[in-house]
């Protein structure tokens, strides 16, 4: 069975300047593949990140998973170590924290690891939303906001890849984009 990326449009319900009730229609018709996409994996995202864009990403990290733990970027182009990296989520299973960060160029900016709670457990489901606001990135696991990141690098229209790797099994990847804007 191929693994795709769907690319699906949704209208939200905005409330304000935030996009807290957006929600695809109904996730199950979008499919769970029993088969994990192949990692790394290196994805184009249709259009390119704009407010509005929101990513729905359902895995499960490896039964043995190390402190490498698993990544996604949201980057400028294909993987190379000088690629802009406007948004970087790395979950680090031994130290217990969830990285966020920026790559400008070939320079780390300074990670975020202030998190309420370390929300993976190895060989346990989760369901991950990035969704882009105006100003920030607001990380949900399942309905609820876990964390945010403000955006350091501004030129979202320029973040056309989805970029995940690490010890994790990824069943579904959906990418909506806000009709509204």
């Amino acid at each position: 069975m191929k693994f795709v990326i769907i690319m699906v449009h949704v209208i939200s319900h905005v409330v304000g300047n935030n996009m807290t009730a957006l929600k695809v229609p109904d996730m199950e018709l979008y499919p769970y593949n029993p088969t994990p996409l192949s990692l790394p994996h290196q994805g184009e995202i249709p259009g390119a990140v704009d407010v509005g864009t929101v990513i729905y990403v359902t895995g499960v990290p490896f039964k043995d998973v190390t402190n490498t733990g698993f990544f996604i970027n949201l980057q400028c182009g294909p993987k190379s170590s000088d690629n802009t990296i406007g948004f970087h989520m790395n979950a680090r299973f031994e130290e217990r924290i969830i990285i966020r960060n920026s790559r400008i160029g070939p320079d780390w900016g300074k990670e975020e690891r202030n998190v309420p709670r370390f929300i993976f457990a190895p060989s346990t489901e989760f369901q991950l939303r990035i969704r882009v606001l105006q100003d920030r990135y607001c990380i949900d696991v399942g309905e609820e906001l876990f964390a945010e990141y403000t955006h350091r690098f501004k030129e979202l229209s320029d973040i056309k890849t989805i970029y995940i790797a690490g010890e994790v099994d990824i069943h579904r990847l959906v990418i909506s984009k806000n009709l509204m804007n």
